[in-house]
Formats: C-alpha cells, structure tokens, sequence
C-alpha cells in the first residue's frame, strides 16, 4: 500500500497527481511546506485560499506541475516569478486576481510549456495579453467581457494565432478571426 502524507487533515497518497486543498481562508504555512513531498503532482487546485508570493515560492518547487490552480489569491505580479521551477506547467488560472497587472507579463512568459491561461477578473491590460500571445504557444486564453471592446484587434490577431481560441466571457469564443 502506498505511503501517505496528511496535509491540512486530508489523507493524500504520496504519489498522488492532483490535490485540491481545504486552505480556503488562512494557509497553514507548515502544511504547504509539505507540498513539494507528492513528487508525482501534476495538479494543484489552491483557489480561494489566502496564498501569498512566500507560497510560491514552495509551489514554484513543484518541477513536475502541469496545472495550477490559483484563482482567488492574495499573489502579487511579483509573486509569479517564483513559478519559473514548475517548467513543464501548461494550465494556469489566475482568474479573479484584480491585483495581478501587466507587472506579471514578464513571469508568465518564462513559463513556455504554457498553452492554457485563464485572466478572466485581472487587472492586465490589451497590451499585456497581446503580449502574451505573441510570446507564448497557446491554445486557450479566457479574458473577461471587458475586452470585447478589443473586437477588431482580437480578431486580427486570432487571424494571425489560427490555433488559439480567445475566449471573451459573456461575449464570444474567436478563432482564426471569426467569432464563434
């Protein structure tokens, strides 16, 4: 039977590939410590607890991540630089992080695996996520209905990203320049 690791009163196999934490609210630092011991983590779910940038530092230990959840957090633009370990992450959610600015474009195109990044909620700009495809390969970018005013520079640039699928909440999905 395969050893296990109690973190936050949960049982978690030690080679367990997803954990969902119960850190909603104040995160038990000596519990996220913890973290980089499921060396087989593929994917990590800390939406809505109050992680801060010294937390990810330890996620930024997690080498083998490829996806990461950090939807409703206290991290900063500074923060997302500490992700540059998790080298083979593909699927980062960031949504509703309002503090997050294009001062975290930097960090988030060090991380070339990615291909999936959710900003709906954000406070980065047209010029931020315009940079971002540019300088990443990805599938699937999810912004908020805020950048429908973008509509024709959204539609040139899927034109010109034929792969990726830009979705506009409560607006439209656009590919390869046509709305969907």
């Amino acid at each position: 039977m395969p050893e296990k690791l109690l973190i936050q009163g949960q049982s978690i196999r030690m080679d367990a590939t997803y954990f969902s934490s119960r850190f909603h609210g104040d995160v038990n630092r000596v519990e996220m410590k913890k973290l980089p011991l499921l060396k087989g983590l593929l994917h990590l779910n800390v939406a809505g607890a109050d992680l801060y940038d010294s937390d990810l530092m330890i996620v930024g230990r997690l080498e083998g991540l490829k996806m990461l959840d950090l939807d409703l957090t206290d991290i900063t633009d500074a923060g997302l630089r500490y992700l540059s370990g998790c080298s083979h992450l593909e699927d980062l959610r960031l949504k509703d992080n309002p503090q997050l600015t294009d001062g975290c474009v930097p960090h988030l195109l060090s991380l070339g695996s990615l291909n999936f990044l959710h900003l709906e909620n954000t406070s980065i700009t047209w010029d931020g996520v315009r940079s971002l495809i540019e300088g990443l390969d990805l599938c699937e970018i999810i912004l908020d209905g805020d950048f429908k005013t973008y509509g024709r520079e959204i539609l040139v640039l899927s034109s010109e990203y034929p792969e990726l699928e830009i979705l506009i909440k409560g607006f439209a999905l656009v590919k390869n320049g046509k709305h969907y």
